[in-house]
């Protein structure tokens, strides 16, 4: 008789992976992938911010370059007066606004341009039109009452205060807070913008924009 016919059979155990374990790996799968794309999504967020940061410094620097030169290559643009019917220098020189001629407009392929500064608590507005004839103030306003208003508000984080530079005859030198061409006969010889930070987070606090004006007179007006 062979005894071998009589052996247990024995129990064959596959060797898997139960439900739950299934479940839980699919819900740490689920937990590392959300943390992944919300990782990535910050860093994108923040690389994004540190652009715009960029983007806008470099903005507002060449806003400042351009500014400088047009104040720099300001020039006494002559215009008779509908009111006096004499000619008058244009320039408008106050505390809160400055609007000057210039010949030299970067953006603009170096055209004569009228540039006009508003200024207030919170920065300013910039306006550039051309010239083309006649009383600049007339452009200024037919300009900003077009649909087409091109005017920017800038550097919204800083406090903007102008200054004029007077030379007395007597050599000694003077600082305005306002200027007038009816009783200088003239331009400033220099213009001076302040920018003072409203923000503490402002990396600069204060800087200056000093631009000399080299044609501030003009014949036709000093021999009247």
């Amino acid at each position: 008789m062979n005894t071998n016919q009589f052996k247990p059979l024995k129990k064959e155990y596959y060797q898997g992976f139960t439900l739950l374990e299934l479940l839980i790996s699919l819900s740490l799968s689920s937990v590392l992938l959300v943390v992944l794309v919300i990782s990535f999504n910050q860093l994108s967020q923040i690389w994004e911010n540190n652009n715009n940061q960029l983007d806008e410094k470099i903005d507002q620097s060449l806003i400042i370059m351009e500014i400088e030169k047009a104040l720099s290559a300001a020039y006494p643009y002559t215009f008779k007066s509908e009111v006096s019917l004499k000619n008058k220098i244009f320039f408008v020189g106050e505390n809160n606004k400055l609007q000057w001629i210039s010949t030299v407009s970067p953006s603009y392929n170096d055209r004569i341009m009228i540039w006009s500064i508003a200024l207030s608590d919170k920065g300013f507005k910039l306006l550039v039109t051309p010239v083309l004839s006649g009383d600049p103030s007339n452009k200024i306003q037919y300009a900003l009452n077009s649909s087409k208003n091109s005017e920017m508000l800038l550097f919204k984080q800083y406090i903007v205060t102008p200054s004029y530079l007077f030379n007395e005859t007597s050599g000694n030198q003077e600082w305005l807070d306002s200027w007038s061409t009816d009783e200088k006969k003239s331009l400033p010889n220099a213009i001076r913008l302040n920018f003072s930070a409203t923000d503490d987070d402002s990396e600069l606090k204060s800087f200056d924009i000093i631009s000399p004006i080299a044609a501030n007179q003009t014949q036709l007006i000093r021999t009247r």
